[in-house]
């Protein structure tokens, strides 16, 4: 798991090619332009989703991970609290294949993320998106889905 600030994206230059081109596509992409929606980087192996939704009580954490995707999760407008746990300390309660994802139970550490960062995660990474940091509000999200090497 990475947690930084996008305009330190070129630091994980040397990181996997997919990975590298979707910093390189929430930093060069006029974002704010684009409604809601799936947008091809590289076909199936590097795309972007573009999501609005409502956090939610920290009470209401749904933990995942993904077995053949990584995620760089970008906060575009707002801030939400964003958890991680190592999925060694998960328990898998059930994996979707058609949409690669992992539905886990247990805990782990909660760290904000706010409006210019970024969140990386591995298929190893447990993470609760979604959550609010005091009250819920409307937060405005590009996640980046980027097939494993």
């Amino acid at each position: 798991m990475i947690i930084d600030w996008l305009t330190n994206a070129d630091s994980y230059a040397g990181l996997e090619p997919g990975i590298v081109k979707g910093l390189r596509y929430l930093k060069e992409t006029d974002l704010r332009a684009l409604a809601p929606g799936r947008y091809p980087i590289e076909g199936e192996d590097v795309f972007a989703l573009v999501m609005e939704y409502q956090t939610k009580d920290i009470a209401q954490a749904k933990w995942e991970a993904h077995r053949r995707y990584h995620d760089i999760q970008y906060m575009l407008a707002g801030q939400e609290l964003i958890g991680y746990a190592d999925l060694t300390e998960m328990t898998v309660e059930e994996y979707r294949e058609e949409k690669d994802f992992v539905a886990l139970k247990g805990g782990g550490v909660f760290m904000p993320l706010k409006e210019g960062m970024f969140a990386f995660f591995s298929p190893q990474d447990g993470h609760a998106p979604g959550l609010a940091l005091k009250d819920p509000a409307l937060i405005r999200k590009v996640v980046v889905k980027v097939r494993m090497a």
